[in-house]
């Protein structure tokens, strides 16, 4: 008798598969707990530290400038390789500097107090933002990454949202200087849950991550050896797309809507200053509503349509604005809505295709510096983009909107040229968690180089 010997199956990926995806899941909701706690504050920062007799408005200013030279400088150091933490202790180490920043800031009291609270935020969100995506990428198999990276960007819109829409309630009824003592505690605590998930996701995330690199390795020279460690001009130069794009993306597009469009209205369109509330009420609504279908359409397409709808949706946006500019209250109310709607349209296609993007474009091993290479661009647009937006604004309604939307169908040829892994396509539908409504997954065809 013949005995017949099976082949061995490898396993999967320890942390991946329907496991893998309900912890990727639960770390986007308690993500979006800090999300929630962290809108609780962020837009009630600046007047806090500003009526702060001993830190002033210039105080409040080296702040924000001290965080975001902070952010940029754990980016680049992350990305040139001069400090190589895992995945996991990255995000924990930066976790636990938000939760020093924001308890801290109660108790400025000085501008150097200032600069101190800003740097330990800054340095916070820097190092947690390049081990974010890293960490959920190491959970999920890659027909999953889409749909998960869309459900986190949705979490994380829509907690920020709630978080700041009740602190705007609570100030009808509590003096907004006693509430935000007491605010910036419950903020720096509620980034503790996430340092504790990342701790005992610890195993899980290093495992995958250990059996990723090694697939790579294998991939690249067919015996197992773990691959050399990519240097930085080599690693620029497989990201130059990736970094134009993130570039373009919050140098044109979400500083845009964050900084110059309150800006616009409230110094170019004749309509009450409320209209900028129910304009990121309404942006915000749309990501929640839009995110999903969105997700299953683009699950189609390779990401480079992805991210072409993203630039030419926000170009829409900002012509609409320019054509209702000078009209009467009714349609310049009504454009201003529709812009919120359609720039969400842009965010949802972003969200859902430049990570998956990220994720296939290097290995394993150096998706950290990868991401910390993207981020540094991200910091870039968000530092530039208001500067634009201001200069802009002084040449009236229609010149703005209209440079822009060039700027943006500028940016929508990046995406064109991007090259690498960028294909996907759509897989039948899968039920999402509780309470986050129903999204789609796809999986990874065959890439074309």
């Amino acid at each position: 008798m013949s005995t017949v010997v099976e082949p061995a199956v490898p396993a999967p990926p320890a942390g991946r598969g329907a496991a893998g995806r309900r912890r990727a899941v639960r770390l986007v909701w308690v993500h979006g707990l800090s999300s929630f706690c962290w809108g609780m504050v962020y837009p009630y920062t600046a007047i806090f530290l500003a009526r702060d007799p001993g830190v002033g408005t210039s105080g409040a200013g080296l702040y924000f400038a001290t965080a975001g030279i902070a952010n940029v400088a754990v980016a680049v150091v992350l990305a040139l390789g001069w400090w190589r933490p895992t995945t996991t202790w990255l995000g924990v180490l930066g976790n636990g500097a938000s939760v020093l920043g924001y308890a801290s800031v109660v108790a400025v009291g000085s501008p150097a107090g200032a600069v101190a609270a800003g740097a330990l935020v800054g340095l916070g969100q820097g190092a947690f933002l390049a081990a974010i995506v890293p960490t959920v990428g190491a959970l999920l198999d890659e027909q999953d990454r889409r749909s998960v990276f869309a459900l986190r960007y949705a979490v994380l819109n829509g907690t920020l949202a709630a978080g700041a829409m009740v602190t705007g309630l609570l100030t009808l009824v509590v003096p907004p200087e006693r509430l935000l003592v007491w605010l910036f505690p419950v903020t720096a605590a509620g980034y503790l849950p996430l340092v504790v998930l990342q701790v005992r996701l610890r195993h899980e995330v290093a495992r995958a991550e250990a059996l990723a690199t090694a697939a790579d390795a294998a991939d690249a020279d067919g015996h197992g050896r773990t691959g050399a460690r990519w240097s930085p001009l080599r690693l620029v130069r497989a990201c130059a797309w990736l970094i134009a794009l993130q570039l373009v993306a919050y140098l044109v597009g979400f500083s845009q809507f964050e900084s110059t469009a309150p800006l616009a209205v409230d110094r170019l369109l004749d309509v009450p200053l409320v209209w900028v509330s129910v304009m990121l009420g309404v942006n915000t609504a749309s990501i929640v509503v839009l995110q999903a279908p969105v997700t299953r359409l683009l699950g189609r397409f390779p990401v480079r349509t992805g991210l072409r709808v993203t630039m030419l949706a926000w170009a829409a946006a900002y012509l609409l604005l320019a054509a209702t500019a000078h009209a009467t209250t009714p349609v310049v109310v009504g454009g201003l809505l529709l812009f919120a709607v359609l720039f969400a349209l842009g965010e949802c296609a972003y969200s859902c295709t430049f990570h998956p993007w990220l994720l296939a474009t290097v290995p394993e091993r150096e998706l950290v510096r990868a991401t910390a290479t993207a981020n540094s661009m991200m910091g870039v647009g968000l530092a530039g983009g208001p500067l634009l937006g201001v200069a802009l604004v002084q040449t009236g309604a229609v010149p703005l909107w209209t440079v822009l939307a060039g700027l943006a169908v500028v940016g929508s040829f990046v995406a064109l040229g991007a090259p690498g892994r960028t294909d996907l396509a759509p897989e039948p539908a899968r039920a999402g968690p509780a309470g986050a409504g129903r999204l789609w997954a796809v999986s990874r065809a065959r890439a074309r180089r």
